[in-house]
């Protein structure tokens, strides 16, 4: 493979491998036979809200040559962008928690982003904004399928609220609006 695109050792930023996570059997989740070491990525600069990253991944493979993942690279580690994106999953989820939660506009955290130090632009966060809307949304549906799954023939009269970490459902028969 080629040569890292970016120094494992910098003043500007910390290199982080990531490895096959100890927790998990060193097998391969389609066939469940082993796997072994292929090559590492080229890493990749991602912006956190604690600094800059060098994610490097370490990519592995099956050894069996009939199994679909001997040939297509994969690690389960945790990664530190979101989304594929140049941008840690701390950043995407402050974002989140400011405009579902907090409801504040995307100027504001965009000022706090860029006093802590994330090289971010306002368009990225507003790219971030929505992805978090559009997240929201689909967990909202995802409960609403659930729910008529449940039992179709009920109507349910309710509302979904979005925070951080639940869904919560408010039932409006018993609030004077039905």
């Amino acid at each position: 493979m080629s040569s890292m695109m970016h120094p494992t050792f910098s003043s500007k930023y910390k290199t982080e491998r990531l490895s096959w996570p100890k927790s998990i059997p060193r097998t391969c989740p389609l066939c469940g036979k082993h796997i072994r070491f292929k090559y590492s990525d080229n890493g990749k600069l991602v912006h956190t809200r604690k600094g800059t990253i060098n994610q490097v991944m370490n990519l592995y493979v099956c050894v069996d040559p009939n199994c679909p993942m001997h040939s297509t690279p994969f690690n389960p580690a945790p990664r530190f962008d979101y989304g594929d994106g140049y941008y840690g999953a701390d950043v995407f989820r402050y974002v989140a928690d400011e405009v579902l939660c907090i409801k504040s506009k995307p100027e504001q955290f965009f000022k706090h982003l860029e006093a802590e130090g994330v090289p971010i632009s306002p368009s990225t966060v507003q790219r971030m904004c929505d992805d978090a809307l559009n997240l929201a949304a689909f967990r909202i549906d995802e409960k609403t399928r659930e729910m008529l799954a449940a039992d179709p023939r009920e109507t349910k009269w309710a509302v979904l609220t979005y925070s951080s970490d639940k869904i919560t459902e408010i039932n409006l028969k018993g609030h004077g609006f039905f």
